[in-house]
């Protein structure tokens, strides 16, 4: 069939194969997979003062075909494709905002950024009629590179060109100002928004979104009483009311400073006004209160919290969990790890490792045990440094078999055993004066390309100091 439509379109009179014509001839092309025959057809058509050149349809029918990037016989370069686009520009043939859109945000990702900075310029030169959303993808591109003077040229471009900004425009513009710290310019281009609304009669107003970006980025500068005046301003010049995303901002703010109980006044202010508190609002309180030593307030405040219906979840199970491993409180972090599983929470690699440390410790070898096989259970596997805490735990229990099964299987998991897990063992068979036992453990260290440290040697030295004590008696 396709090959038929070449020859049909090989024999055709000259004078009648006119645009329309070759449209239908480049989709049977391209929908066949043949990109280079279809690409010559075109080729010809973009010739300098060419009778037929592309028209929207042309255009519509190719580029679509790239934007399907797995059809086969569609093997051109991004840059192939770039010039593809520009040559389409000559003759007054844009892309669709959706499809540049789809090839900005495709260059974008590869980590060019030049290549979709200069498409973009090189259309506006071509007098393209350019939207708004190619330009949201380039400034968010841009902004992932921390290149925040090209984000300021662009958003200066697109005014010049007569591209409307929205508060979506500067949203992403803001964002990034506070992702590199850069809060006293986030604050500044959210205090002209209103000037630029009354310089060029474009209404664009400040939403919650964007003060809570720069609340937020205030926030993580230890700048909270800032933030704090933002929400007299949102509420004084704009209206605005602050949610539930303002209050954890500003209540993570404090807590990350020590200041506890300002973060639960501003707790309580949310819930005055009708904002119900969240899990993120529990989990950073409590988070908080662990980091500060209140380990025991904020077992209280969690169980408060919940006998008013707010569960917590598995982030606020674990910081309370692993604050009770660090102090060795162990009886306390096991009673919340049984309660957590009994709630349904999904159970989160970080507190089993913890738990089985401090178990491991504490001698609790069966309980470990059967921690390591709720994690297993669910789909984790121990890191090398929770093995190393097995290992060791069933070593000073006097269970050899058990830590020679763990390193078995830290092996057959593709996990090879580290310094610290063949140190254990050796430490201990000295000390136990197994220094045979000792020393095979060693040679199978060595033969896994584990280098020996001074940990190692240390132990036996201490053997072989043993050994010629024992000698001499």
């Amino acid at each position: 069939m396709v090959d038929e439509a070449v020859v049909l379109f090989n024999e055709l009179d000259p004078s009648l194969k006119i645009t329309h014509v070759r449209n239908v001839f480049i989709g049977v092309l391209l929908r066949d997979g043949r990109f280079k025959n279809a690409l010559h057809v075109l080729d010809e058509m973009h010739q300098p003062l060419s009778e037929v050149p592309p028209d929207k349809i042309t255009g519509d029918i190719v580029l679509s075909a790239l934007l399907k990037g797995d059809r086969k016989g569609n093997n051109l370069s991004e840059e192939d494709i770039i010039k593809l686009v520009l040559s389409f520009g000559k003759h007054g043939v844009f892309p669709k905002t959706f499809w540049l859109t789809q090839m900005i945000s495709r260059l974008c990702r590869s980590g060019k950024i030049n290549q979709p900075w200069n498409v973009l310029h090189e259309l506006l030169t071509l007098r393209a009629p350019l939207e708004t959303p190619p330009f949201h993808v380039l400034l968010t591109g841009l902004g992932w590179s921390g290149d925040i003077k090209r984000m300021n040229t662009l958003l200066a471009e697109m005014k010049e060109s007569g591209i409307q900004s929205d508060v979506v425009t500067f949203g992403i513009f803001i964002n990034h100002l506070c992702k590199f710290g850069r809060v006293d310019d986030a604050m500044e281009v959210l205090n002209k928004l209103g000037e630029r609304s009354r310089s060029n009669g474009v209404s664009i107003s400040a939403d919650v979104v964007l003060y809570n970006t720069v609340i937020n980025g205030l926030c993580k500068v230890g700048r909270q009483e800032e933030g704090l005046h933002l929400i007299g301003q949102m509420r004084s010049m704009k209206g605005l009311e602050p949610n539930i995303v303002t209050y954890n901002c500003l209540i993570d703010g404090f807590c990350k400073t020590g200041e506890i109980e300002r973060g639960k006044l501003l707790f309580e202010q949310m819930i005055e006004e009708g904002i119900s508190p969240n899990v993120i609002t529990l989990s950073t309180l409590i988070d908080g209160m662990c980091r500060h030593g209140m380990i025991n307030s904020a077992l209280e405040f969690f169980n408060d919290l919940q006998g008013r219906g707010l569960e917590g979840n598995a982030v606020t199970y674990t910081t309370l969990i692993t604050a009770y491993c660090n102090v060795d409180h162990i009886a306390k972090a096991v009673d919340l790890f049984d309660q957590m599983l009994t709630r349904g929470c999904s159970l989160h690699p970080k507190v089993c490792y913890s738990l089985i440390s401090s178990l491991c410790k504490a001698g609790r070898m069966d309980d470990a045990s059967n921690v390591l096989s709720k994690l297993k259970e669910a789909g984790f596997l121990p890191d090398i440094v929770c093995y190393n805490s097995l290992v060791s735990g069933f070593i000073k229990e006097n269970m050899v078999n058990k830590a020679y099964d763990i390193i078995k299987e830290m092996l057959e998991a593709g996990m090879k055993p580290d310094s610290v897990s063949y140190n254990t063992s050796i430490t201990y068979f000295c000390k136990t004066g197994d220094f045979e036992i000792a020393g095979e453990v060693m040679k199978q260290m060595i033969n896994q390309g584990v280098i020996p440290t001074t940990a190692t040697y240390g132990a036996r030295m201490e053997r072989l100091r043993k050994q010629q004590s024992s000698s001499t008696t």
